[in-house]
């Protein structure tokens, strides 16, 4: 029998500077690892917002950002976390519903998450998420920010189960420090995808499935992610453009982005 999916609620008032609250609330009290688990996962997310992964349409990759602090009083039956963002795309609620409805089919009983825009001198109003399928998917998930600077080849998939894999060609060869660093933005997005964030149009997200097996540098002008499991909605890759145009303007400029 299928676990019953978390109760979601969203208030949203679409300022450029938002303050989001995260409640993730159990009808149990959650075990250390299943905090730490949802810590892990929640802070790789911020991180993805950080590096401009989510910047809202119109918005340079560059421009957006966002800050997360856990509360200083979580309770035993749930946690909050408080999401300072800029140019925020509201589409990134997609992607923590999802991962709530996953993380409760797995290793964190959630029962409800409450997602709370608090800002100050703003009236947020009710935001409905809506069911993804395969024809709104391209609109309800995060948008590519216009006019990467570089080029992208990428296979679409015969099979949504198959393993898939990325390399990050930058222009020129750089240090050990440089490439660790594209690799941690990598990472940070590989964590989002493996929590099941951009589930498959049409699918439950505690039913997709991804795994990645290989994530590092390739040599010292490139970096590779290989997924040997990868059956979650190719949108997921919009996102990763993003992270790295924003690498590319603040570090080193990126040449070549090929998907197989």
């Amino acid at each position: 029998m299928s676990p019953v999916e978390p109760r979601v609620s969203v208030t949203w008032s679409d300022a450029a500077r938002q303050i989001l609250r995260l409640t993730f609330l159990s009808d149990a009290q959650l075990p250390p690892p299943a905090v730490a688990n949802l810590r892990r996962v929640i802070e790789a997310f911020a991180r993805v917002g950080s590096r401009g992964g989510f910047a809202r349409a119109g918005s340079p990759s560059h421009s957006a950002d966002i800050r997360v602090a856990p509360d200083r009083s979580p309770s035993p039956y749930g946690i909050v976390f408080e999401l300072e963002t800029l140019h925020f795309d509201r589409s990134a609620l997609q992607l923590l519903r999802n991962i709530a409805v996953s993380l409760n089919a797995d290793v964190v009983p959630i029962a409800e998450l409450a997602i709370d825009d608090i800002t100050p001198n703003e009236r947020p109003s009710v935001l409905k998420l809506e069911p993804i399928t395969w024809g709104n998917a391209g609109r309800v998930y995060p948008a590519q920010v216009p006019a990467l600077s570089f080029s992208v080849h990428r296979s679409e998939p015969s099979d949504y189960r198959k393993g898939r894999r990325c390399q990050i060609d930058l222009a020129r060869s750089v240090d050990a420090q440089v490439l660790g660093r594209l690799a941690d933005s990598v990472r940070d997005w590989a964590i989002v995808v493996e929590s099941d964030g951009f589930a498959p149009p049409v699918k439950p997200a505690s039913e997709a499935c991804v795994t990645v097996d290989t994530l590092g540098p390739f040599d010292d002008s490139a970096v590779e992610v290989f997924f040997t499991v990868f059956d979650v909605a190719e949108e997921c890759w919009r996102v990763l453009h993003n992270v790295l145009e924003h690498f590319a303007r603040k570090e080193c400029p990126v040449a070549l982005v090929t998907i197989d």
